[in-house]
């Protein structure tokens, strides 16, 4: 919704644009819309770098709990691993 062009999608009267209102980060050699690549591969990045902290809070909290739980000699070798 953000993105006007696909990622590969190629205008060939505008290759080699500079900056302006419909391509506000120009286009590359190619005619393809920079401002639109850059929103597409930005929106990948942000999904895996949240999907990370998610697995990340996850997997801690339930290694946290159950050491807490079980408490003695699990607790010491899972904290020191």
């Amino acid at each position: 919704m953000v993105a006007p062009y696909g990622s590969n999608e190629q205008i060939v009267e505008d290759v080699r644009q500079g900056p302006s209102v419909r391509h506000p980060f120009g286009t590359d050699n190619l005619g393809r819309d920079v401002f639109s690549r850059v929103v597409i591969g930005a929106r990948d990045i942000v999904t895996l770098a949240g999907l990370g902290t998610v697995l990340a809070v996850l997997s801690g909290t339930t290694f946290g709990l159950i050491s807490g739980y079980l408490g003695g000699l699990f607790d010491e070798s899972l904290m020191r691993f």
